[in-house]
């Protein structure tokens, strides 16, 4: 868990961008495991489960860059937390493009 702040919206606020990152890293983990079998297999539904989970992550990739804007202009983050929320929107770009990845390999 994120270390504790005086304010309560700002450390939920953190926590959130850590779930909705934690939340994509995983759907996009399950998208490659699937493509490549799909791809290995011709299974159909492992294609579409993907297409599904590309959907989401998108989504959660929007949402998670919002959060971060809203963070960075609201809440002016120093130190930990700012090294923390830079790294997040540096990893949500490449975690985006392995699930675009995946989705091109399943179809």
């Amino acid at each position: 868990m994120i270390e504790q702040h005086t304010s309560t919206r700002y450390g939920e606020s953190l926590e959130e961008m850590r779930t909705n990152f934690l939340r994509m890293g995983g759907l996009v983990e399950s998208m490659i495991n699937d493509a490549v079998e799909a791809l290995t297999t011709g299974n159909l539904a492992l294609t579409e489960r993907v297409f599904e989970y590309e959907v989401e992550v998108n989504t959660l990739e929007v949402e998670t860059d919002s959060l971060i804007a809203q963070l960075i202009a609201r809440q002016q983050p120093a130190a930990v937390d700012l090294r923390l929320i830079l790294s997040v929107t540096k990893m949500l770009t490449d975690l985006e493009r392995c699930g675009d990845e995946s989705e091109k390999i399943a179809r």
